[in-house]
């Protein structure tokens, strides 16, 4: 069950710039109801890297960098905080998330990493997750960024974003087609 806002691509290089990643981030979190019972009075981004592999490093810093320049630099009026997370085994990434206060975390691109057991982690956590690179959509992870035809796409693993606590309003809904059949029914 997946929803897309605009059209489609795949590859483990992301196509769209961080920055832009970023604001729409921002703005997909604008339409989650839970936002705010998640995050309290600070929204902890974590971001999920691995040291060896450059272009992850770079995804990282141009996260982070992003995040300071915004403005603003809260979301919904809660501020916004990064924490670099270096993904090297399962127990650790358990751990960093806890101990940093994570409440959301994006992705990069991290070949050679189990991205299904980072999105179990953050499924039993209830944080949910983000990623520019589309395929992992297909993994479990919340929702992905690509770039189509000119235009830049949401992808939303609807019963991902549900697992991993969004609660996404009817306003956002609108917004996307919605591919697959999916029970829009709330709990």
């Amino acid at each position: 069950m997946i929803l897309v806002l605009f059209a489609s691509s795949y590859s483990q290089e992301r196509s769209l710039p961080i920055r832009i990643q970023y604001q729409l981030i921002k703005k997909l979190l604008s339409f989650d109801r839970n936002l705010k019972n998640r995050s309290g009075p600070l929204i902890v981004l974590g971001i999920v890297y691995r040291k060896e592999i450059p272009f992850s490093m770079e995804a990282k810093d141009e996260l982070d960098k992003a995040v300071l320049d915004a403005e603003p630099q809260d979301i919904e009026g809660i501020p916004v905080h990064t924490a670099a997370i270096e993904f090297r085994n399962a127990a650790d990434f358990s751990r960093d998330l806890t101990q940093r206060g994570v409440n959301i975390v994006y992705i990069t691109p991290i070949r050679g990493v189990n991205v299904k057991a980072i999105v179990n982690i953050c499924e039993a956590k209830r944080i949910p997750t983000f990623a520019g690179i589309s395929a992992f959509v297909d993994l479990g992870v919340a929702v992905g960024f690509r770039k189509a035809g000119g235009k830049s796409e949401i992808i939303v693993n609807f019963r991902a974003a549900r697992a991993q606590g969004f609660d996404l309003s009817s306003r956002f809904l609108n917004l996307v087609k919605i591919f697959g059949a999916i029970d829009l029914e709330r709990k």
